[in-house]
This record gives structure tokens, sequence and C-alpha cells, in this order.
């Protein structure tokens, strides 16, 4: 399941304050502006992402975890060099 990146909004705000059920995942990231630091943003992108699995895989099945990471994952096949803001994923 993906789904489309949109901008952080007063409703989606109110989502994320809203009671969710576990787990509930954000991921953060700063990144860097200029070369040749911004070569590294991807390659952190995707540690973090593996440091999240590695958090999820202590308490949820594989294949939970993979379905928990598919819209982190799809995020970090579409990571730039160039980006210029960090990044917050939930």
């Amino acid at each position: 399941m993906t789904q489309k990146m949109t901008l952080l909004t007063i409703e989606s705000l109110a989502e994320l304050a809203s009671v969710q059920p576990p787990p509930c995942l954000s991921l953060y990231q700063p990144t860097h502006r200029r070369s040749p630091e911004n070569q590294q943003n991807p390659i952190r992108f995707r540690n973090l992402v593996k440091e999240l699995e590695t958090s999820l895989r202590q308490k949820y099945p594989a294949d939970e975890t993979r379905l928990l990471l598919e819209s982190f994952e799809a995020l970090a096949h579409h990571q730039k060099e160039k980006e210029k803001r960090g990044h917050a994923v939930f």
C-alpha cells in the first residue's frame, strides 16, 4: 500500500494526534544541502528504515513488519541527493 505523499496540514496533524492503534511509526532525518555530504542522504534514510525494521521485528512478525514499512521503503527508493529539506515520515 503506497500512499500519496503530501504536505502536513491542520487536518493531517489532527489525524496524527488522534488515538491510533499501535504501532505508530515515525522517522525523522535531517539532510545535507551541499555536495559531497548530500550524497549520503539516501543512504542515511535507508539505514534509518533498517533501524526501524530491526525495532519492529522485536515485537511483530516479519510479514506484518514488511507491510508496516512499505511506505517507508517506497520513499527510500525515491530519495534524491539534492533534496534541501529534512524528512519527517509518519
